[in-house]
Order: structure tokens, then C-alpha cells, then sequence
């Protein structure tokens, strides 16, 4: 019976070894992996914090433009819209005023910064907000200095009316007269302050101012008396025709119009 021969070159079995369990190679291993694992969730942590943030800014901003619109709201009524806002005020009334509508102004802005929690909204607002008044409180300056200049220049005028008027019930009085032209001239002087005017305009006021005292005192004097109105003509015509003062009638003082020399032209 035929015998199968046994090769004698075989492969041994292998040898028991003392090296560690390794796992299948995953880039570093089980502590690779845990590695690995952790910074993914470290890097969504991030994310997250992040996103938080940036809807916590959006949120603040958006409060905050909603707290500017409702204080604009009232800025708006407080300077442009109605017969009681600030920029419709005229003369006295705005100067008056000036002082409460900037009171009006920071209660506004106080008001609104207490409605908001957020301090980057706060932020937001207050700086939106300051940037805005200052713009307007210049233009509130403006306004009041404009009203200053029209009230002042109103006021010089009315008073020198009034000196007008005292002067020609003071025709008898050369003193009294004298004094109360000075008065009116200082008003005309005042009103070419406030109105810009030069030199030449300010003396051609005054000039227009005496001339037309002196032409309604000679007619109111006609009428009363002829005779002492040719001579109020006479005797005043150097005088209203330069710069009156308490010294500009000292020929005549303590004299009425009537006891001045007449001229011979008017009879008796």
C-alpha cells in the first residue's frame, strides 16, 4: 500500500508572546479617538458660544434701534411738530422756553436708557442718541439767538417809538426833549447791533430819527401856535441836526419854545 510522504519543511505554530493588545490602528488609538471626540465637541462648545453671542448683539441692537424710534418719537414732538414745539416759538416765548426743552431733551434719553436691561444696548442707544442732540442742541442755540436778535431788535424799536413819543410831549422842555431823542438814538444804535448795520446806515437812522421828531413837534405846534412853531423851527435846527445829549440845549435851558426869539417872518 502506498505511504504519503510528510514534508518536513512546515511552518511551526507561533510562539506565545508577552506584547500588549494593540486595537486596529485608528489614527492614534482608543486615546486618539477619545482625543478626537473631545475637540469636535470642544469646537461645537465654541460654535455655540458664538451663535449665543451674536444673537445676544442682535437682540441688543434691535432693542436698542426700538427704544431710539420711540425717543425720536418725542424729540420730534418736543422740537418740529405743534404750535408748542421749540422751533415755532417766536421772540420771548423760545428764550423762555430754551432751558425746559433741553431739560425735556436728557429726560428723554434718561427715561429710555432705564427701559433698557442689556448694557450693549444701553451702549447702543446712548451713543446713537448723544450723536443725534448734539446736532439739535446746536440748532437749539440758533434758534434762541435768532429768537434773541428779532425779540432785542422789536424791543429797541418800541422803545425808541416811545421815547418819540415822550420827546414831542416834552417840546417845552428842552432838557426833557434833549434827553428823550439821546434815548431814542441809543435804541437805534441798539437795533444796528443786533441787525449788522455799519456807520454810515446807523447815522442815517438817527438822522431820519430827529428829523422826524423835529417835523411832528413843528406841526403839532402849528396848530396850537403859529408863531412859537417858526420859531421851534429856527431855534432846533442846529440842535436836531447833530447828536443830542443833556448838553446839546444849553443856549436855551430853562426856556419854553414860546419865550425863544422869533423869527420877523411870522408877523406878530
Amino acid at each position: 500500500m502506498p505511504r504519503v510522504q510528510i514534508a518536513e519543511n512546515v511552518v511551526p505554530l507561533a510562539r506565545a508572546t508577552d506584547a500588549k493588545f494593540q486595537a486596529a490602528d485608528n489614527g492614534g488609538g482608543l486615546g486618539g479617538a477619545i482625543g478626537a471626540g473631545m475637540q469636535n465637541l470642544a469646537n461645537a462648545g465654541a460654535d455655540y458660544a458664538a451663535q449665543l453671542k451674536r444673537n445676544q448683539d442682535l437682540f441688543a441692537e434691535s432693542t436698542a434701534k426700538q427704544a431710539d424710534v420711540m425717543a425720536d418719537t418725542q424729540v420730534r414732538a418736543t422740537l418740529y411738530e405743534g404750535e408748542g414745539a421749540y422751533y415755532n416759538l417766536k421772540g420771548a416765548a423760545a428764550i423762555d422756553a430754551k432751558g425746559k426743552v433741553v431739560e425735556r431733551l436728557n429726560k428723554i434719553r434718561a427715561e429710555a436708557l432705564v427701559g433698557l436691561k442689556d448694557p450693549l444696548a444701553k451702549k447702543m442707544f446712548g451713543e446713537a442718541f448723544d450723536s443725534r442732540m448734539r446736532t439739535e442742541l446746536v440748532r437749539v442755540a440758533q434758534h434762541e439767538q435768532k429768537e434773541i436778535t428779532t425779540y432785542g431788535t422789536q424791543q429797541a424799536q418800541s422803545r425808541r417809538d416811545s421815547a418819540r413819543n415822550n420827546a414831542l410831549l416834552n417840546v417845552d422842555d428842552p432838557k426833557m426833549f434833549s434827553s428823550f431823542l439821546a434815548t431814542g438814538e441809543s435804541e437805534i444804535e441798539a437795533e444796528g447791533r443786533l441787525s449788522g448795520w455799519g456807520a454810515d446806515m446807523v447815522a442815517l437812522k438817527k438822522q431820519e430819527f430827529r428829523s422826524s421828531v423835529r417835523t411832528d413837534a413843528a406841526a403839532a405846534r402849528a396848530t396850537s401856535d403859529p408863531v412859537g412853531a417858526g420859531a421851534y423851527m429856527i431855534c432846533t435846527r442846529p440842535i436836531l441836526l447833530r447828536t443830542t445829549g443833556p448838553s446839546s440845549s444849553k443856549a436855551f435851558a430853562g426856556r419854553s419854545w414860546s419865550d425863544r426869539p422869533r423869527p420877523m417872518w411870522t408877523g406878530s
